[in-house]
């Protein structure tokens, strides 16, 4: 268990310092409601325990938001399904929605077989700024940025010129739920929420239904 490194006597109550652990759980901590004062025992203050799993949950719900977008760029579609939870429903714009991993994973390989997603089609789907709300011990909601590019063909390093640069196809943003399961934590429901798109996403967009 970590200690924050204080002095106190029993009884006292002191507010923890988080020293020793990663900034990013740092800020989650000392921003949050749960950082609040802790009892000191007979042999310091100890770190809250729920707020330290706290911190370890959002470290994991960061990842899994993160590996969501890089798998799906150049991952294995399998290990991308693996990411929702059974019973997830993903929906989209234009009134698509998949029910199931089964059916998401499938409207991955459909995309893949069209060459508009995944390894080899150099589109790049850039997620971030998530903004992460804990709606029970076992359940979560995220907020986050999507910018999806096309990128230059691969093959080497390219210089971008005014008429040979990455294309912005989309930003939007992604709102999600997730669950913790015995598997770890799970999207249970994933929307993509398009605020602006390009001719080229247009275009791209035709394809997920011809």
């Amino acid at each position: 268990m970590i200690r924050a490194p204080v002095k106190a006597e029993p009884g006292d109550r002191v507010t923890p310092t988080w020293e020793g652990l990663p900034c990013a759980w740092k800020a989650v901590l000392e921003h949050s409601d749960m950082a609040q004062l802790a009892p000191v025992g007979s042999k310091g203050s100890l770190m809250d325990e729920h707020a330290l799993q706290m911190a370890v949950d959002d470290s994991q719900i960061r990842n899994l938001l993160a590996s969501l977008a890089i798998i799906s760029d150049l991952g294995d579609l399998d290990e991308w399904g693996q990411l929702f939870a059974e019973d997830a429903i993903y929906t989209a714009s234009g009134g698509m929605a998949w029910e199931g991993r089964e059916a998401i994973v499938e409207s991955g390989r459909e995309r893949r077989e069209r060459g508009t997603h995944g390894p080899g089609s150099t589109n790049r789907h850039l997620s971030g700024a998530p903004l992460i709300r804990f709606t029970g011990p076992d359940t979560a909601e995220a907020q986050s940025y999507l910018c999806m590019f096309k990128d230059l063909p691969d093959g080497g390093n390219h210089e971008g010129t005014p008429t040979t640069s990455p294309t912005l196809l989309v930003v939007g943003y992604y709102l999600d739920s997730l669950r913790r399961t015995e598997d770890g934590w799970k999207v249970s429901k994933r929307a993509l929420v398009t605020s602006s798109h390009t001719m080229a996403f247009r275009e791209l967009l035709a394809t997920f239904t011809s």
